[in-house]
């Protein structure tokens, strides 16, 4: 071993003296050096073993002070402090906190404390995504208070987690239908619906909700193969939809006939017997009509869906005094029920009933729902009862509150429309019109009814503009498209009938007697439309020998 010099002895010797007398827990020592200069000596490991300590126990402290917060303050007693101090456990409190704030969610919502129930289950459900129950409230919540869109994105969100909960598949796709958005439901369907039928419920009922939406979308063909492709066809249900698909074409009789031969098949059923009941309206029959009413509300005379339907009957076969001894029984047995009240209000709008239907949003005015909806149907009561002047300005006073922009707002525009052009303002009308029908979101549902209206009023060339407007972003929408070749052929409007009567023909079954009035319109000589007659007479032909091509 090489011998140091002695200075760095000296240094070395005076450094390990002073380190023998210094504590292990020394961070660092000084040493003086001949000539009066000091030098420190700093042991590193000890330093960083001290930080790495330091850090441990201020985590812990820090975790500490989290978790008697949540103990103490949000009364959060079933908390896991090592949840807490453990990084990989983290996923695990957030649950159980988002769970913790769901189940405070619910006893507010029991103590009727809105509110503060919405307030926990947004931090709930954002801890807790998987809990469905909690997803399903809160979007139960947002619709009650008008927040529709919210409640949408909240099922849509947890969709995943609940596709197979049969109860929350109807919710996300009743929510989506009431907002008309068939088109996010539909990719919604296809993200989860497996190609191949299978005979699990949820999937069934998955299968169902497409052709729903199909239907609502006015594309019969797409509705009708999905249920028989899924043999949904063999379910009340399915039998129900193939029915309204007829109907909708223009098959009234086979839509009836298909009905009754299932009443065997499906004893009992209120659905059946209730579309039975409209049916035979819609075709005149009101005393058969009123009948089915009657049998509906003996057998169930506390629910408000046959009570309604009576009145609907009571007032169309004009018994006035039962119609009235109906209407006041049924206002004091449901004047809570915001829901019942809705029915009522919907169905006085139907027959233009304007004192009625404002009762009823009387009814409601100190009740927690939205009150757009019933301001609006007093719009169509007026609309109904040729009330144009009224209903017009009490349209433009909910506009300012909804604007075009808002699924209200549109509707609302639409009825201002049309009340310009039946008041004989033509300027105004088509102004309103025109950005009616310049919104993408244009519906079948709401401009059906409309259509109905112009045409009562003698209005048209209007109605051919929204039907026209209606068929050109919706292509398959096989009602608007009969609709606008039954008007076309009605108005001698022959370059209409070029233009849609071969779209009308795509359909596997269009209506057998809008083809007829067609065939009789397309009366030209000229080559063109002499073939197209002879094309629209062969479909005829071949719909008479065989009325039903899609079986």
């Amino acid at each position: 071993m090489t011998d140091l010099p002695p200075e760095q002895s000296q240094k070395r010797a005076r450094f390990s003296s002073h380190s023998s007398r210094t504590s292990i827990w020394r961070l660092w020592v000084r040493a003086r050096l001949r000539g009066g200069r000091t030098r420190v000596k700093i042991y590193w490991k000890r330093i960083l073993v001290v930080l790495g300590l330091l850090a441990v126990a201020g985590w812990m402290s820090l975790a500490l002070a989290a978790y008697l917060f949540l103990k103490q303050k949000h009364d959060f007693k079933d908390i896991s402090y090592l949840n807490l101090v453990l990084p990989h456990r983290w996923p695990e409190h957030r649950r159980a906190l988002g769970h913790h704030y769901i189940a405070k969610a619910k006893q507010a919502l029991n103590d009727r404390n809105i509110a503060d129930a919405y307030h926990f289950f947004s931090a709930g459900v954002s801890r807790a995504p998987e809990d469905i129950e909690a997803r399903r409230l809160f979007a139960a919540i947002n619709s009650r208070i008008g927040r529709s869109a919210v409640a949408a994105k909240l099922l849509i969100a947890g969709f995943p987690h609940g596709r197979t909960d049969i109860e929350y598949v109807r919710q996300t796709f009743a929510v989506l239908f009431e907002q008309q958005r068939e088109e996010e439901a539909l990719q919604l369907i296809t993200q989860h619906l497996p190609a191949t039928p299978t005979k699990v419920a949820a999937e069934q009922f998955l299968a169902q909700q497409a052709a729903i939406a199909n239907f609502r979308l006015g594309r019969y063909d797409e509705a009708e193969k999905i249920l028989r492709h899924w043999q949904l066809d063999q379910q009340v249900e399915g039998v129900l939809l193939l029915a309204r698909c007829e109907w909708e074409r223009g098959y009234p009789d086979l839509a009836l006939l298909r009905l009754e031969g299932a009443r065997d098949r499906f004893p009992g059923s209120d659905a059946l017997a209730l579309q039975l009941l409209r049916f035979y309206r819609e075709l005149g029959n009101h005393p058969r009509a009123l009948q089915e009413a009657v049998m509906r509300v003996s057998g169930d005379p506390l629910s408000p869906g046959p009570r309604i339907d009576l009145l609907h009957s009571l007032h169309i076969v004009g018994d006035t005094a039962q119609f009235k001894r109906e209407t006041q029984a049924y206002l004091r047995e449901f004047a809570r029920d915001p829901v019942a009240l809705l029915l009522l209000a919907r169905v006085s709008a139907d027959l233009g009933e304007v004192e009625l239907t404002r009762e009823a949003r009387r009814q409601v005015s100190g009740l927690e729902v939205n009150q757009t909806a019933f301001a609006m149907l007093e719009v169509e009561s007026l609309i109904s009862a040729d009330r144009f002047k009224e209903a017009s300005q009490l349209a433009e006073s909910l506009q300012a509150e909804n604007p075009p922009q808002s699924g209200p707002g549109r509707t609302l525009l639409g009825w201002r429309a049309v009340a310009a052009f039946a008041e004989g303002d033509a300027t105004k009308g088509d102004v309103l019109l025109q950005a009616f029908t310049s919104d993408t979101g244009l519906r079948g549902s709401e401009a059906m009814p409309m259509v109905t209206t112009l045409e009562r009023a003698g209005a048209y060339p209007a109605a051919r503009r929204l039907l026209a407007a209606l068929v050109q972003q919706q292509p398959l929408h096989q009602s608007a498209l009969t609709r606008l070749v039954r008007l076309d052929a009605s108005q001698g409007n022959l370059e209409g009938l070029d233009e849609y009567v071969p779209r009308l023909l795509t359909f596997s079954k269009p209506s057998r007697a809008v083809l007829q009035e067609a065939f009789f319109a397309l009366n030209d000589a000229t080559p063109t439309r002499a073939a197209l007659r002879r094309t629209v007479g062969e479909t005829i032909s071949r719909l008479t020998a065989n009325p039903e091509p899609g079986s």
